[in-house]
């Protein structure tokens, strides 16, 4: 099964809890969400999960 990690720019406010969570997935630079592994590997996807799930602005989604 695959996923894909897509974030919104236009949504984020730099929180940072993506980052705090799962900094191999995300990272903030200047003040935006960038996605470093679009295609997380099997053992990254849990936290890549809650990345998203802890989000308070919904700005990133995952496809499964």
């Amino acid at each position: 099964m695959s996923m894909r990690v897509e974030a919104s720019i236009e949504r984020c406010q730099a929180y940072g809890n993506c980052v705090e969570v799962a900094e191999d997935v995300y990272d903030l630079v200047n003040g935006n969400v960038v996605v470093l592994l679009e295609e997380p590997p099997e053992e990254a996807r849990e936290r890549a999960r809650l990345g998203a799930r802890l989000c308070p602005v919904s700005a990133i989604s995952i496809v499964e």
